[in-house]
């Protein structure tokens, strides 16, 4: 049985002014058209920035899911920066 957000489907989670960042692996193929299979989610939660709240991307590779998020991480970053966290 699978345990929900266990290490092994965690790829990465930050917490950054207010905005919670999280990359995991979902275990199904949630690309429901041709293409490549869609495995990874990154998501953003943010109750104090409501335009970043649930921002999504997904992805098909473990090293594609891995470069969003840390891309994701540093547009929260600046975005806090220029909008005084």
């Amino acid at each position: 049985m699978r345990k929900e957000n266990s290490k092994e489907e965690t790829i990465g989670r930050d917490e950054i002014c207010g905005c919670l960042i999280s990359t995991v692996f979902l275990g199904v193929n949630v690309n429901h058209s041709m293409g490549l299979p869609l495995l990874f989610e990154m998501m953003v939660f943010s109750k104090k920035h409501k335009e970043l709240d649930e921002r999504q991307e997904r992805y098909y590779s473990w090293q594609k899911a891995k470069d969003g998020h840390e891309k994701m991480v540093e547009y929260v970053k600046k975005y806090c920066g220029e909008n005084n966290g």
